[in-house]
């Protein structure tokens, strides 16, 4: 099954302390162990490696850090993934003001 991950599920799933995490850390593992095959947008590169940096977290991520954790735990997972007019289309339609927004996942 092909899994879309946005930003906020996989900065949740490499950030411990993030409320989040619980929930998300297991779809990262899922990805990692090629249950799902793990897709991400292009921009979500950009963007983990802008916010990893600015959470309000101790001790903080450096941006050294940030982008290690993009190189060894999420490029290696994840295939990065243009986001098309109809890709972004489907996920508006897929997504809900209900849909949980701890994890925000998308079957392709």
């Amino acid at each position: 099954m092909k899994t879309l991950f946005d930003t906020n599920t996989l900065v949740a799933a490499l950030v411990e302390t993030h409320p989040h995490h619980p929930r998300a850390w297991p779809w990262l593992i899922k990805a990692k162990q090629k249950d799902v095959i793990g897709l991400m947008g292009t921009h979500s590169l950009a963007e983990i490696y802008s916010t990893l940096p600015k959470l309000p977290i101790h001790p903080k991520i450096s941006p050294s850090l940030a982008e290690r954790l993009i190189l060894e735990d999420i490029i290696r997972i994840f295939r990065p993934l243009c986001l098309t007019k109809t890709i972004i289309s489907r996920f508006c339609t897929f997504w809900q003001p209900t849909t949980s927004r701890a994890v925000r996942l998308m079957t392709l």
